[in-house]
């Protein structure tokens, strides 16, 4: 039995990054091309996330979720970091992904936190999986970076704790009511 066996709960920071426009790049550059696409996507993802101490919880697609127990993401404001690190290394590829594939790859992205429960599932494939609301409210954020038309969207929560930590320059958009939640939050985003 593993550690996750029985179900834990923590409390994680979480970024969630997706690729823009997967739909039309699929259709022109073919499933076989675009998987390569998302393959080095997510492979070039992997550098920003050790370097901030980070974990890559799951793949969905087009969508990698990462996350950090509370403190670690907030501490040097990995999570921020992870994301400018991560924004970095696509632009320093930018040609390559121009030659290979025509396009350079963009990407929005959502940060929120909260507790989370992690469970092991599954017999004869083990998974371990994370649930709970601020995953579903993290998502929920995530929706709402192409209506505001932002890269970026950092609830007020975690945008508190980072300016603790970090001059973080961050600019409030104000309050917003996400799809399926009772509450308004607080979002805001990286000044330009």
């Amino acid at each position: 039995m593993g550690r996750y066996r029985n179900p834990r709960e923590e409390d994680r920071v979480f970024l969630l990054i997706d690729l823009r426009n997967s739909t039309p790049l699929a259709e022109s550059l073919g499933t076989r091309r675009f998987s390569l696409l998302l393959r080095d996507f997510f492979d070039d993802l992997t550098d920003p996330v050790l370097e901030t101490s980070g974990e890559i919880d799951s793949y969905v697609g087009d969508e990698a979720i990462i996350s950090w127990p509370r403190a670690r993401g907030i501490e040097d404001a990995n999570v921020l970091r992870c994301f400018t690190l991560f924004k970095e290394r696509i632009a320093e590829r930018a040609s390559e992904y121009q030659r290979q594939f025509g396009v350079v790859p963009t990407f929005k992205a959502a940060i929120h936190a909260g507790p989370v429960v992690a469970t092991e599932v599954g017999q004869s494939r083990t998974q371990l999986v994370l649930h709970g609301d601020a995953l579903n409210t993290a998502s929920r954020v995530l929706g709402e970076c192409n209506a505001l038309g932002v890269e970026l969207l950092v609830t007020d929560s975690v945008a508190v704790a980072l300016q603790e930590v970090d001059v973080v320059q961050l600019e409030d958009l104000g309050q917003f009511k996400l799809r399926g939640k009772g509450e308004s939050v607080g979002l805001l985003t990286m000044r330009s």
